[in-house]
């Protein structure tokens, strides 16, 4: 056999194997102030991707620019610039050139938080693009710009109005400690956005959910001029009446046929809701639709928005034997092959929440003292590993989490920005964390035997996770002398004291295994 065959023989098992290849399939839960068991809203966001990437944490402080436009991804649109810029945190994943220009998370020093889901794929194969349109430079801006959720749908439905969107279809959660937004773009310049009640709570895979909209009600609808009529004259929307459109669905209209409830969403969907909010909405049925959010049996806290995420969308075929409550021992890792980006060939896929591509689990507990607010986070799947909390208010990234790049670069926004679409490989390698590799291993060693293992170390991650929920109860207040206020330093110091137990605790665990 030639070397020649013998690579293409490799090169052609790679490609089948799960976990090769770029992909996305986000999940997100939102939890109005009314439905959270803290008062506040809350956002749970699963990044997956696949492929040559890692995930890092940067905190990016405000700053006056001297830039007039702003350039990101090649191709896209320059949008000109705004001074001053607003600091954030920014979860971010970074992958070697041309680099991810549809990922990354952000809470900026507003308290406002920008996560985002693909649409799969919208209908529209004529979009209106200026200069190329914009895609990653939305939720950049919006994170820079935005002081609040209402304030980011304004921003980002200015930017799609003017550059368009250069997406097939997205959707973006947009979120303050009093309300969330979900704007869903498609590709060109049309977009629909719709408030999440206050007393509900929502998810939502890789489909547009925005369904019925009430365009009088600006308080909670917002869409772009001719949005419907436009779907009129593509044939996407024909009126039960002529001239009067409320049964105009923009789920229905916008979402292409192929992806209307395809099964890599059902599930995830019907899940994600009898999880967050105890709802059972069979989904399976033909002509079933998801409801755009439901009021949940009780309110949702932080470990249930971490249980959804964790979620493997269980069947019984799953198991090696059957019981009651579906209970028994895995067949198969339940995230092999779940996750994958829904393609022609791929839509059809069974997928859970908790998959093989999970890279960052995340949860924003959004404080009307935005110093206050809590990111809680782990470099992969949350069934596996305890989530982290970084606080907003240290405007730093504890040591561990801190990724360096090819000049230490973890503050200069220009050089991440520039780095984020222009890395090397070797650059996504130096850029790795310690909590990165630690995570990476850990969850590696468990999908090998998957029952068997995150059995032997479920005590020792429970213990994990209640030293650092403990260290997180603590009142910060207590340890400050009279008189004295809370400073970014003693933010800092504890979410540095709760990333070394982590790490450590992490050490040891990878050690005995």
């Amino acid at each position: 056999m030639t070397i020649f065959l013998i690579a293409l023989i490799i090169a052609f098992l790679c490609h089948l194997l799960p976990g090769r290849g770029k992909a996305e399939a986000c999940f997100v839960v939102v939890a109005g102030r009314d439905a959270s068991s803290t008062g506040r809203v809350l956002v749970g966001h699963n990044e997956d991707n696949r492929g040559e990437l890692i995930m890092r944490h940067h905190y990016v402080k405000p700053r006056e620019g001297k830039e007039t436009l702003l350039s990101f991804e090649e191709g896209s649109a320059p949008v000109p610039a705004v001074w001053p810029a607003l600091g954030f945190f920014w979860t971010e994943t970074l992958r070697p050139a041309p680099g991810e220009p549809f990922g990354d998370s952000f809470v900026n020093e507003r308290g406002v938080a920008v996560v985002s889901n693909t649409c799969c794929k919208s209908r529209e194969d004529a979009p209106d693009l200026t200069d190329g349109g914009i895609g990653w430079g939305l939720r950049r801006i919006v994170a820079e710009r935005a002081h609040s959720a209402r304030d980011a749908v304004r921003i980002a439905s200015d930017l799609v109005l003017t550059h368009g969107y250069r997406g097939s279809g997205r959707s973006y959660a947009f979120a303050d400690a009093r309300e969330a937004w979900i704007f869903q773009a498609v590709n060109g310049k049309h977009f629909a956005a719709a408030r999440v009640p206050d007393d509900h709570v929502l998810v939502n895979p890789n489909h547009y959910s925005i369904r019925n909209m009430r365009l009088g009600s600006p308080d909670e609808f917002l869409a772009s001029p001719g949005l419907i009529e436009y779907a009129i004259k593509r044939g996407w929307y024909v009126p039960a009446r002529p001239g009067h459109y409320s049964d105009f669905d923009f789920a229905e209209a916008y979402q292409h046929p192929d992806y209307v409830m395809a099964p890599i969403n059902e599930a995830r969907h019907s899940f994600g809701l009898a999880i967050a909010a105890g709802v059972k909405i069979d989904l399976s049925a033909r002509g079933a639709r998801p409801p755009f959010s439901v009021r949940p049996l009780e309110p949702l806290s932080i470990k249930g928005v971490r249980d959804t995420l964790s979620c493997h969308c269980e069947r019984p075929d799953d198991f090696n034997f059957d019981g009651p409550d579906g209970s028994g021992e895995w067949r198969t890792c339940p995230h092999d092959g779940g996750g994958i980006l829904p393609d022609e060939n791929r839509r059809d896929a069974y997928t859970r929440i908790c998959n093989g591509s999970n890279r960052e689990s995340l949860i924003a507990d959004l404080h009307e003292n935005s110093d206050d607010t809590v990111i809680w986070s782990c470099f992969g799947n949350p069934c596996i590993l305890p989530m982290t909390p970084f606080h907003l208010g240290a405007r730093a990234i504890p040591e561990h989490f801190a990724g360096h790049g090819p000049s230490e670069l973890t503050q200069e926004t220009e050089e991440l920005t520039r780095l984020h679409f222009s890395a090397t490989s070797e650059d996504v390698k130096a850029s790795e964390c310690e909590a990165w590799r630690l995570s990476r291993k850990l969850v590696g060693w468990c999908d090998e035997d998957y029952s068997r293992r995150i059995a032997a170390i479920a005590d020792k991650t429970a213990d994990l996770r209640r030293k650092i929920a403990e260290s997180e109860e603590e009142e910060m207040d207590g340890k400050l002398e009279p008189g004295r206020a809370r400073t970014s330093e003693m933010f800092l110091l504890k979410a540095s004291e709760q990333a070394g137990l982590f790490v450590e605790a992490m050490r040891d665990l990878i050690g005995e295994v």
